[in-house]
């Protein structure tokens, strides 16, 4: 699922048949040039495909953050090993 914050709401955006790289960056190629210029933030869980998709088509102009759930999920997956 890709969402974006649309005049202070979630809404999706996308929904993506199949979870690879190719298919990521496939979406974010399809979103018109002129739309792509206003991302700012992506933010996503560890998946190596979708960051490498991001920076594939945003490059470095756009920062990459990780979700708070996947965060405090291997957060405290290390606290409790």
């Amino acid at each position: 699922m890709i969402s974006s914050d649309i005049n202070g709401m979630l809404q999706v955006i996308g929904l993506l048949s199949e979870r690879t790289k190719a298919a990521v960056k496939a979406f974010f190629n399809s979103i018109p040039k002129r739309l792509r210029r206003t991302v700012k933030v992506i933010c996503t869980d560890l998946y190596a495909g979708f960051i490498g998709a991001a920076k594939g088509v945003f490059g470095k102009r756009v920062l990459i953050c990780a979700d708070r759930f996947h965060i405090a999920r291997r957060y405290l997956d290390s606290f409790e090993t």
